[in-house]
């Protein structure tokens, strides 16, 4: 049996001895070259990255510590808000304009209505027509009767009150009188309703009345009343009251 032949000696650059020193020398150098391209870090940026966060260390938490303290006193309510501002009172009513003086004929015409009211009771119309019955024009006499604050429903109670006072009348034919006179129906209705009479009392005196100057048996006088505007029940109160 031959022996082995003999291995070939390696190279020196191939030995161990060699290549882990040459290896470890030039990982430095790699290491330097990247080192020297990045340039060197800024010392304030190294500082600032170290430094802990004082912000948010040095906040504390107030809300935790509030809620925690039960000895601590609420914080105080929020003031009112103000009552708002009164509103401004209104202004006064302008005073209403001064009557016209007039002419001297509206003048006395408007005295000549003072006169007559003083005395008796008239409606608008019939007023008017008593001042153009004196020799007023009918401009002046409605300008008299028309500045002269007469309240023609209450004339209307005064015009009712006087023909009671001398003769008599149902309801409906006081009305009729007052309407005829120129009342308006609603003035005449409230100077009707206005007064304190006795229907039933009124069909006697009228009964009376009609008696004083004429015969009349029972059923006629009866009729007669209730022609004037007396309900039935009246006209034969009347004629009863009458000895009929």
């Amino acid at each position: 049996m031959q022996p082995p032949p003999p291995r070939g000696r390696r190279p020196w650059y191939q030995k161990k001895r060699f290549l882990i020193p040459v290896s470890v020398f030039g990982l430095f150098v790699v290491i330097g070259i990247i080192g020297a391209l990045a340039g060197p870090v800024p010392d304030d940026v190294a500082v600032e990255s170290d430094r802990p966060d004082d912000t948010a260390a040095a906040a504390p938490d107030d809300t935790t510590d509030e809620a925690a303290d039960p000895t601590r006193p609420a914080p105080p309510a929020p003031a009112p808000a103000p009552p708002p501002a009164p509103a401004p009172a209104p202004p006064p009513p302008a005073p209403a304009p001064a009557a016209p003086a007039g002419s001297a004929s509206q003048s006395n015409a408007r005295r000549a209505a003072e006169q007559y009211l003083s005395f008796s009771s008239f409606s608008r119309s019939g007023l008017i027509g008593q001042l153009e019955f004196d020799g007023y024009s009918y401009e002046d006499a409605t300008h008299a009767v028309d500045t002269v604050g007469a309240d023609w429903n209450e004339q209307a109670v005064g015009s009712a009150e006087q023909y009671l006072s001398f003769s008599a009348f149902s309801r409906s034919g006081l009305i009729g009188q007052l309407e005829f006179d120129g009342y308006t129906s609603a003035e005449a209705e409230y100077g009707v309703s206005r007064i304190s009479v006795d229907w039933n009392e009124q069909a006697v005196a009228k009964g009376a009345q009609y008696l004083s100057f004429s015969a009349f048996s029972r059923s006629g006088l009866i009729d007669q009343l209730v022609f004037d505007g007396f309900t039935r029940p009246q006209a034969e109160h009347g004629a009863t009251a009458n000895g009929l």
